[in-house]
C-alpha cells in the first residue's frame, strides 16, 4: 500500500478502536486524503488519527457524520495536527445548536488557516451561520464550503457571496 494516497472508509461501521488501528498501521503512510464519514469514529477516533505519525502527511480528513455534538469538533479542531489541513468535512456531526457554539469553534482557532475546502452540509447553518463565515479571517483562504443538505450538494464559490445561491459541486 506504499503508493497509496487517497483512502475512503465510508459507512463502515468503524468506531474510535478502528481509528486507533488505522492510526496505528505504517502501511497508510503515504495517505493524503483520508475519508470516514458515515462512522462513528468520536473525537478519541479523530485524535487518534491526527496524532499518528503515520498519517503526518494527510491534508484532507473527511470525518461527515464520524464525531457527534459541539464538543467532539471543538476538542478535534484544537489539535496541533489540524494546522495542516487544506480540507475538512465535518458535516452531519452536530445538535441543534450549530449556529452559535459550534460556529464559533471552527472561526475561532488560527489552527484553521490553512483550510481551502470546508464541509459542513446538513448542520442548519441558516443566514446567521453563513454571515459568521463570511466575516471570519481565519477561514478567508477557502475556496470550497459545502454548506447545503445532501442529496442537494451544492458548493460555495469564491465571488459568489456566502448567501448567493451556489453553483454545482465541481467533482473534477
Amino acid at each position: 500500500m506504499a503508493g497509496l494516497r487517497t483512502l475512503a472508509l465510508v459507512s463502515n461501521e468503524i468506531g474510535p478502536a478502528g481509528a486507533r488501528a488505522l492510526a496505528g498501521s505504517p502501511h497508510l503512510a503515504g495517505l493524503t486524503e483520508l475519508r470516514l464519514s458515515g462512522n462513528r469514529i468520536r473525537a478519541e477516533g479523530a485524535r487518534a488519527l491526527l496524532d499518528s505519525p503515520h498519517l503526518a502527511g494527510v491534508r484532507s480528513f473527511g470525518l461527515y457524520g464520524a464525531l457527534w455534538g459541539v464538543a467532539e469538533v471543538q476538542q478535534m479542531v484544537g489539535l496541533p495536527r489540524v494546522a495542516q489541513l487544506t480540507g475538512l468535512d465535518v458535516g452531519n456531526c452536530f445538535e441543534q445548536d450549530f449556529n452559535r457554539r459550534l460556529l464559533r469553534a471552527l472561526v475561532t482557532p488560527p489552527n484553521l488557516a490553512r483550510l481551502r475546502s470546508l464541509g459542513i452540509g446538513t448542520n442548519e447553518l441558516r443566514d446567521e451561520g453563513a454571515r459568521t463565515l463570511a466575516s471570519s479571517p481565519v477561514l478567508a483562504r477557502l475556496t470550497a464550503l459545502d454548506r447545503l443538505r445532501e442529496p442537494h450538494r451544492r458548493r460555495w464559490r469564491p465571488g459568489a457571496g456566502l448567501l448567493a445561491p451556489p453553483g454545482p459541486v465541481d467533482d473534477a
